[in-house]
């Protein structure tokens, strides 16, 4: 999806999955954790523990929060900017985390 953030062009990505078994949502969080390099500043959000990252890659700013609780993994990506915490915090409950 793309559109603007304060005036800024961005790009955001929301990656959800959901799981029967919370081993299976814990293991592909972990796994593409490492895989696209997400790991950041842990945050605890309304009985949800949260990973919070502002990352370049090739010039292009990126800020990525993640979650992962009751079998329910989620990534939420903002290409074009930085977000600070309280912003993709905003951005990952209005997923229904």
């Amino acid at each position: 999806m793309e559109g603007t953030v304060n005036g800024t062009k961005a790009t955001m990505l929301i990656y959800k999955l959901c799981y029967q078994n919370e081993t299976y949502a814990n293991y592909t969080f972990l796994t593409l954790s490492f895989l696209l390099g997400v790991g950041g500043h842990e945050v605890f959000n309304s009985n949800h523990t949260c990973f919070i990252d502002n990352i370049t890659s090739k010039s292009t700013p990126e800020s990525v929060i993640s979650s992962v609780s009751n079998g329910k993994l989620t990534f939420v990506g903002v290409a074009g900017i930085y977000l600070n915490k309280e912003e993709l915090l905003s951005l990952l409950n209005d997923t229904g985390i």
